[in-house]
Formats: structure tokens, C-alpha cells, sequence
């Protein structure tokens, strides 16, 4: 059986039993708006990354386990002064009230005993000294030098903060331990600012950093508005003239949810309203409501079918919904056209509309059916709704739309596009032949971005703070890290490798590791070796002996050192966890996965970093910010170039299929031609960078603007009337309108779909009906025929 055989005793058989094929497609409709009830919006930054590059999504996994992951940071300051008493008043106040509420824990002051971390360090330097260092000491420790050290431990004794110092000079009275502060300064997180009274200064001293952590995931968006909420409430409660902002990871989640959130209804209004404008201007008749609603129908209903399936909708994909339904409007266009003016019986009709209907709605399906094969799940996920969603309006368009369409048939008063005549049909193709050149020029100048950040929305507010934040206290946010995990033992080493390699290129504020603080047991049991055996040896015991000849001289009891002395003795190395003052900063930077450990090494991202490191010695994981932007950049640009070509075959293949003929189907091509040229062209020129979701909209053009040419060319080659052209013009415009509303988007990944699909249609609904008929004219049709 022919299609068209199958429309009219498909059309026949549901007029006889017009009420109950009503009543079902009513009850198929209502259970899919019920299903939308329990709609839950996923918002997982990993549907935005290739899954199916197990590597590249390691990568991103990892990079959400930073150190910053669960931290919260807030910066507080005076808008005038410099008070710092007000400051630090103002910092009690807010971090009382923001603890109150539970979803977080803020350090009013850090807890940090420096005299007791002096006293440890001093106490285990037999297993912290260096041992390469030791051989140093002969040359540098002269009797001179000796006696040097002892005066001034004597004169710190004898000053008011002598009594603290008494266990420090008892232990080391040659003041060794500035040796182990060198490796100290590695250890700060923040880089820059001042640390005094427990507070963290900002470098300029108008700032006051708290630090905190919570254990509200990043993607949990009630979480995030709840945190918000504590420090707003908490802000309201300082002095005037003091300003206190949160900064977490969990705040750019809730920023883009509501965007998108703010997006949706925006969306939902100017899709309605534009979709009532195009209705009023050329249906001008309400008996053509279900022109607007079926489409409508069968969006719900595809979302319903999708939801039950399993599927994780996120909200840029609900989003698209605005989009379908300006595409599924056009098949019901063209049923209504065709049947409004109609000069046959409707089945007639309809058998004759199937062809190209079937043939076009293919082509825009397949468009949404080769996102499946992306390896973005966000991708994915939209090819998923959409073909379904197509696919079920045009069902509904040839089943169902034309039992409810019941005005008599009227007349078309239109006139037909200037196209006619040889002067007119050379000045438009003169005049696209140039546009075309122009856009092909900016097109070449369109560069691809792979950075999540600049699809995710950043509140002004969120981007001052974060910038105050480097200025003040340093990039917590932007450096590189170095994974190693496995055996502890066998971590700490690999982890003091990379330490002694990084530290003689990168300065203290640009590293920031763990080596110093926790080194291995094997280094341990090497510097306690070492200690005791050049202190028993014939350089150290000249420095003994020294120290207990002027010790006396100095005025100290024979027995002052004793301590510094019983250190000579061979002893086993002390396990000793990271101290507690390194917690709220550091804790983060070594983590337990079950058995293993997990050691994080921060450094600078810069483009020599991987160059230092890739000789394959450690088996460590680089995970920079910078390269990840990098391939993940890569990942899209081959994305594209898979998806694009095989729309394009496709697209190619069932024009091919309907209308065989090279010429027929190169003039059907030029609406695809003029969409994807006019995207890339004035993207180009406007220094719009290409990304993920332009490449979404670049597949969706090519599925998109074929249909108004297989439309076009069908018309002149079978000898339509004006029908098609105002079908065309209509359905251009639908989809302006679903498109055009994205383009009005706040949240930068709708608008990257909406503007460039906006660009294409619009230079493709003009090319269709004013190109499309001088391409194909009739002197041509009538020698083909």
C-alpha cells in the first residue's frame, strides 16, 4: 500500500469513529501532562561533559573533588574604614548567625597555636631536618657562629616572652629550625593576604576572609538556596557600612537553576504571545485552535514518554520545549493551509500533502535523532524529547488535526513573491551569491570554546566577590591539581618526588603542598638516621662539643641543652597527623578513598606545568583547569564534526529519495545552505565563540530549513498554488517565534541555542521563499518534464 493509500483509508477510518480516536488521543494527553507532576529537574554538571571519553569525564569527577569543593568563603568588609576591631566584631556576628541556621560551619577566628606548632616541629627535627642539609652545618656552624646563636637565645630568654621560648632554646639552641620553614611557606593555600589575631587579612587590609565548610553537595539546589538564604540572613544582622558576601560552588548551581527557572516562564510567555501574534495575523479564525494545541499535546505527552523512560531531564532541555513546539507547529500549518483552501475532497488532500510532509518532518526528526549518537548526554537528551516530540505532532497533524478541522474551504488572496521574470531572478541570486561570500568570510573567523564557564550563568555579584577574592587573598579557585593515590607509604613518597621537583620552579604562592608538613616514613626514618649519625660523627661532634664549652660561657646550667643532646639518640620516627591548625585550609588536600589515599598538590596552571611533569616517572593525575577547558574544546569541535556531516548525508539522502532530481535538490539545499553559512557568518564577525550548544543549533538548522525547501521545490515542480508559500512563511515564523525566545535567555546555553538557530532560520525562511522559485523556474520544469 502507497503512502497516500494509507493517509485516505487511515483519514476515512477515524472520521467514521472520529469520537473515539478524539477520546483517546484526549486520555494519551492527560496521562502525559499527570506524568509532568513528577517532574524533578537534574541539575549534574556531567551531562555537559562526553561520557564517552571515560578519561575526559575522570577528569571533570576529579576537578568537582577540589579543595574548594565544600568550602565557604566569606569576604567582609567596611565600605570607608579600616577599622579592624569593627571588622573583626562584624565577622562574630555574622558567623554566629549563619551557624545558627545548620547548613554550614564558619571559623570565627582560625585556631592557630603557633608556639605550640613551633614546639612540635622543633620536637621532631631529628626526623624533619633534611638529611642533604646536614652537611651544611660544619661550614655554617663556626665557633664564631656558635657563640653568636647562644647570645641571642640568651637575650631571648632574659626578654618578656622569654618564658615561651624556654622549651624552644632548650631544644634547639642553634636555632635550626628556620631550615624547616622554608619548606612551611609551601603550605599556604591562600597566597596572599596577612594572617593576624587568628584573622586572614586581605593584602590591603580592608578585608577579613572566614572560612568555613558545609557538607551540601554542588548539585543539590534546595541545599544551595538554603545556604544563601543563612547568609543573607546573616548579612542583614552586620553594622551599616559593613558588607559581608558568600562564596561556594554550590551558589553558581543556584544561580543557573534560577536563571533557567526565570528563563522558563519568560519563555513560556513570549512563545505564547508570539505564537498568538503569527495566529491572529494569519489564521484569523479560532476554528484553527487546534492548529496551536495539538502541537501543544503532543510536547506534553512527549515529555511524559521521556520521564517514564528514565531519562534525567535538566532544565536547558525542558527549556527546548519552547523550540519544539514552534518546529511541531509547522506540520499542523500545512494540514491547515492545505484543507483551508482546499479545491478537493480532504482525503484527496491530505494524500497529496503526505509526501512532503513525511518527507520533511523525516529530515527534522533525523536531525534530533543524530544527537543520540552524541557523546554529550545534554545532547542527547534534547535529540531524545525533540524526535519524539516531533514525531508525535505529526501524527497528530495527519490523524487527528484534520477531524477538527470543520470550516469550509476559503479562498487565498495573496500575492505571489517577486520572483518572476530573468532581470529579478539574476539580481537575487547576485545578491545571495555576495551575502553568501560575506558570510564565509566572518565563518572562517569563528573559534571553538569548551569552557564550562562560559555556558554557565555568573552572576555580577558572584564575579566581583571572586575577584576581590584573588586581589585580596589569592586564586583559591583557578590552579591545578596533582592526584596521587594508592598505598600510603608509597604515596607520600611519590608526593615528596613531585615536591622537590616543582618547588625549584614554582614559588611559594604559586605551590602548595603537603610534602613539607607530612613527609613519608622512609624520609622520616632517613633524616633520624642521618641526625644521629653526624651528630656521633667527627663534624657534628666538633658543633657538640663547641655548644657545651660555650654554653657555660653564656651563663647557661650544664644541663640547659640536655634535651637537644638526647635527640643525638637513634629513636624511631613519630607518626604524627596534618596539625590541627592546617585543618580548615588544608584538610582537604588529603583525602581516604576506602583503602587508599588520596594527596593533592596545587599549583599554578600554567602551560610549563605539564611539560615539568611528563616524564612519566609518577603515576600522578594532572588535572588543570586550563587543559581540561583545552580538550574538552577538542571533545565539542569532533562532536560537531561527526553530527554535522551524517545530518548533512541524511539530510541530503531523503531529499534525494522525494525528489530526484540534482537540480530540484541542490535548489531544496539552498535554505540549508544560507542557514548554516548565515550562522557561522554572523557569529563570526561578531566574535560570537562557538560552543557545545551551538553545535546542538548548528544540527537543528540543517534538520530545520530543508523542510521550507522540499516544500518550495515540491510546489513549483507539482504545480501548487500559493498554499505552500504562505505555509512556509507561517511555519518560518512559529519557529522564529519558539527560537526568538530563547535568544532572549538570561542563562548563556539557552541563548546559545536560541541566537544561532534565530540567525539560520531567519536567513532561511527568505531564501525559501524568494531563492528557492528562481532557482527552480518553470521554463526549467516545463524542459524536465
Amino acid at each position: 500500500m502507497s503512502l497516500e493509500n494509507w493517509i485516505t483509508t487511515s483519514y476515512g477510518w477515524s472520521s467514521v469513529h472520529r469520537r473515539p480516536v478524539l477520546l483517546l488521543v484526549l486520555v494519551l494527553i492527560v496521562a502525559g501532562g499527570f506524568s509532568l507532576l513528577h517532574l524533578q529537574l537534574s541539575e549534574n554538571a556531567e551531562a555537559l561533559i562526553p561520557d564517552r571519553d571515560p578519561q575526559l569525564l575522570r577528569q571533570f569527577q576529579l576537578l568537582q573533588q577540589s579543595p574548594m569543593t565544600h568550602k565557604l568563603l566569606v569576604v567582609i568588609e567596611a565600605e570607608e574604614s579600616r577599622d579592624r576591631a569593627r571588622l573583626t566584631e562584624a565577622a562574630a556576628v555574622f558567623a554566629t548567625r549563619f551557624n545558627r541556621a545548620g547548613v554550614g560551619r564558619l571559623q570565627t577566628r582560625l585556631q592557630i597555636d603557633l608556639p605550640g606548632l613551633l614546639q612540635q616541629l622543633v620536637v621532631e627535627m631529628p626526623q624533619r631536618f633534611p638529611a642533604a642539609k646536614l652537611p651544611q652545618l660544619a661550614d655554617e656552624l663556626s665557633e664564631e657562629e656558635i657563640g653568636l646563636r647562644l647570645q641571642e637565645a640568651r637575650d631571648e630568654l632574659l626578654s618578656p616572652v622569654g618564658l615561651g621560648s624556654k622549651v624552644l632554646i632548650r631544644t634547639d639552641p642553634l636555632r635550626l629550625r628556620q631550615r624547616l620553614f622554608d619548606g612551611l611557606a609551601y603550605t599556604n593555600l591562600l597566597g596572599r593576604g596577612q594572617f593576624r589575631g587568628g584573622y586572614l587579612w586581605s593584602e590591603d587590609g580592608k578585608g577579613l576572609l572566614l572560612v568555613g565548610k558545609t557538607d551540601i553537595q554542588l548539585t543539590d539546589v534546595r541545599g544551595a538556596a538554603a545556604l544563601e538564604q543563612a547568609a543573607r540572613a546573616a548579612a542583614a544582622e552586620l553594622p551599616p557600612g559593613i558588607k559581608a558576601d558568600l562564596l561556594c560552588g554550590q551558589r553558581y548551581t543556584l544561580a543557573n537553576a534560577m536563571a533557567i527557572k526565570h528563563d522558563l516562564r519568560r519563555i513560556g510567555l513570549l512563545v505564547s504571545a508570539g505564537l498568538l501574534l503569527v495566529f491572529g495575523l494569519f489564521l484569523r479564525d479560532w476554528r484553527a485552535l487546534p492548529v496551536l494545541l495539538l502541537p501543544l499535546a503532543g510536547v506534553v505527552l512527549a515529555l511524559g514518554l521521556v520521564l517514564l523512560s528514565g531519562v534525567e531531564l535538566s532544565g536547558i532541555t525542558l527549556g527546548f520545549g519552547a523550540v519544539v513546539l514552534g518546529v511541531a507547529l509547522d506540520y499542523g500549518l500545512h494540514v491547515f493551509f492545505a484543507l483551508r483552501h482546499r479545491q478537493r475532497e480532504p482525503e484527496q488532500v491530505l494524500a497529496e500533502l503526505s509526501r512532503p510532509l513525511l518527507c520533511g518532518a523525516l529530515t527534522s526528526i533525523g536531525a534530533f535523532v543524530v544527537l543520540l549518537s552524541s557523546a554529550l548526554p545534554v545532547q542527547r537528551q534534547l535529540g531524545w524529547f525533540a524526535a519524539l516530540g516531533l514525531l508525535l505532532a505529526l501524527l497528530l497533524a495527519l490523524l487527528v488535526l484534520p477531524l477538527l478541522l470543520v470550516a469550509p474551504p476559503q479562498p487565498l488572496e495573496h500575492p505571489d513573491f517577486p520572483t518572476k521574470g530573468p532581470g529579478r531572478r539574476n539580481l537575487l541570486l547576485a545578491g545571495w551569491g555576495l551575502l553568501l561570500l560575506v558570510a564565509l568570510a566572518g565563518a572562517i573567523r569563528v573559534r571553538i570554546n569548551g569552557d564550562l564557564r562560559q555556558i554557565s550563568l555568573v552572576p555580577p555579584q558572584l564575579a566581583a566577590t571572586e575577584q576581590r577574592l584573588r586581589q585580596g587573598w589569592g586564586d583559591l579557585r583557578g590552579r591545578a591539581m596533582l592526584l596521587l593515590e594508592g598505598e600510603e607509604e608509597e604515596v607520600r613518597q611519590q608526593n615528596e618526588v613531585l615536591f622537590s621537583r616543582l618547588r625549584d620552579k614554582l614559588s611559594p604562592g604559586d605551590l602548595v603542598s603537603l610534602a613539607p608538613l607530612l613527609p613519608s616514613r622512609a624520609t622520616r626514618t632517613a633524616n633520624r638516621a642521618a641526625w644521629s649519625s653526624f651528630w656521633h660523627g667527627a663534624a657534628g661532634g666538633r658543633i657538640a662539643d663547641e655548644l657545651r664549652r660555650q654554653a657555660g660561657e653564656h651563663g647557661f646550667a650544664p644541663t640547659a641543652f640536655a634535651p637537644f643532646f638526647a635527640s643525638f639518640e637513634a629513636q624511631a620516627p613519630v607518626e604524627r597527623p596534618l596539625p590541627a591548625c592546617f585543618e580548615p585550609l588544608l584538610g582537604n588536600l588529603e583525602q581516604r578513598n576506602g583503602e587508599k589515599l588520596q594527596i593533592l598538590t596545587l599549583a599554578a596552571d600554567r602551560p610549563e606545568l605539564a611539560t615539568l611533569l611528563q616524564d612519566g616517572q609518577l603515576d600522578m593525575t594532572l588535572l588543570s583547569p586550563r587543559l581540561f577547558r583545552a580538550e574538552l574544546s577538542g571533545a565539542v569541535k569532533d562532536d560537531f564534526f561527526r553530527l554535522a556531516p551524517c545530518a548533512g548525508v541524511m539530510v541530503l539522502l531523503l531529499t534525494a529519495l522525494l525528489l530526484r532530481r540534482a537540480r530540484l535538490v541542490i535548489a531544496a539545499l539552498a535554505p540549508v545552505i544560507s542557514g548554516v553559512v548565515a550562522m557561522f557568518g554572523i557569529m563570526g564577525w561578531a566574535g560570537i565563540a562557538f560552543n557545545l550548544f551551538n553545535a546542538v543549533a548548528t544540527v537543528l538548522v540543517i534538520g530545520l530549513t530543508i523542510d521550507y525547501g522540499i516544500f518550495m521545490v515540491w510546489r513549483r515542480q507539482h504545480g501548487g498554488d500559493r498554499v505552500t508559500d504562505r505555509a512556509v512563511l507561517v511555519s518560518g515564523l512559529t519557529t522564529l517565534a519558539g527560537f526568538g525566545s530563547l535568544a532572549l535567555a538570561s542563562h548563556p546555553a539557552l541563548f546559545a541555542i536560541g541566537i544561532s538557530v534565530l540567525i539560520g532560520i531567519g536567513a532561511a525562511v527568505p531564501t525559501a521563499l524568494w531563492l528557492v522559485p528562481a532557482l527552480v523556474p518553470e521554463r526549467v520544469l516545463r524542459e524536465e518534464k
